[in-house]
């Protein structure tokens, strides 16, 4: 498996916690390669604008803990949003 999964300037993520107290539809993803040296609870979050997920809320669905999700940045790793999820099986089985 290649360190760093990466798609024309788009990353695949693991999805690590989707409990987004703020309640702004936003989930917490691991980056493998890019995200590795930040402690998982200050991981960014990010917000989720596309979605095929099992828990549904009043924007639609997130992602649930343990997916792969497609991440695009603006600036930099803190400032990201999920494009879409891929599945539950790791990015070299897809």
């Amino acid at each position: 498996m290649k360190t760093l999964e990466t798609l024309d300037g788009y990353f695949i993520g693991k999805v690590i916690d989707s409990w987004d107290k703020n309640e702004q539809f936003r989930v917490r993803v691991s980056i493998e390669g890019l995200t590795d040296k930040i402690p998982k609870d200050k991981l960014p979050w990010y917000l989720v604008l596309s979605t095929s997920g099992n828990t549904y809320n009043q924007h639609g669905s997130i992602p649930p803990i343990g997916s792969y999700v497609l991440v695009k940045f603006e600036d930099d790793i803190y400032t990201g949003y999920v494009i879409s999820t891929l599945s539950n099986q790791p990015p070299n089985e897809l």
